[in-house]
């Protein structure tokens, strides 16, 4: 395939280290901006996330991330969310009070014991857990490789997300929790694929050849 030119946005949230490492297997074309202004044309942008929602949502704004999002979204570029980077694409969040998201999935972001009994699970998630898929049978043939174990670490989950839009799940007690969500050229991880190893690498390199590409340089 053709190399990935990756832009992660640095919007103050941590992890950014762990999720650089992870892009550069795929490209050695992978730069960090911490504000609109410092964009290049790319061919994937990264939103990584460890972080309070209140915070990362009022960095992206600060910085124009808001702006690059929705015209990357417009060319089709695609966009991978992970963790608060997929808390963020949704209409609203309440952690920290309320906070309006990006709106790009219809959904709200709660705290996990507010979606299930208190006492069946353990809060936050922390740990390896399976990923399932659904039985949503329009995503049932799509083509990111999601198996296996992942990297899970939050507190908070997407609520009354539209089934459409969920490619996985990650059952934890009684809960099913969005694990994989994906609208158009946008897609959300709730776990992290920089820490889950092989089927992280798995996942991630699949993503990076989605999409356009505009390097005539090909992964080996």
């Amino acid at each position: 395939m053709l190399i990935p030119s990756i832009v992660i946005l640095d919007y103050g949230v941590g992890n950014l280290h762990s999720v650089w490492h992870a892009c550069k297997q795929f490209s050695e074309n992978v730069t960090v901006i911490s504000d609109f202004s410092e964009y290049s044309p790319a061919t994937h942008i990264v939103l990584p996330g460890v972080g309070a929602f209140n915070v990362a949502i009022s960095e992206i704004r600060k910085r124009r991330f808001d702006e690059l999002i929705n015209s990357s979204i417009k060319e089709q570029t695609p966009i991978l969310g992970v963790c608060i980077g997929m808390h963020v694409l949704a209409k609203i969040g309440f952690e920290n009070g309320e906070n309006s998201g990006l709106g790009i999935f219809d959904a709200e972001v709660r705290h996990l014991s507010e979606q299930a009994e208190i006492d069946e699970q353990r809060i936050p998630h922390i740990g390896w857990t399976k990923v399932e898929t659904t039985n949503n049978e329009s995503q049932a043939n799509n083509d990111l490789e999601i198996s296996g174990y992942f990297y899970f670490a939050h507190s908070f989950g997407y609520v009354d997300l539209p089934k459409p839009y969920i490619l996985r799940e990650a059952v934890v007690g009684k809960l099913r929790i969005p694990a994989v969500v994906k609208s158009g050229s946008v897609t959300g991880v709730q776990f992290h694929p920089e820490k889950s190893g092989a089927n992280g690498l798995r996942f991630l390199r699949k993503f990076f050849e989605t999409g356009r590409n505009n390097s005539e340089q090909k992964i080996s």
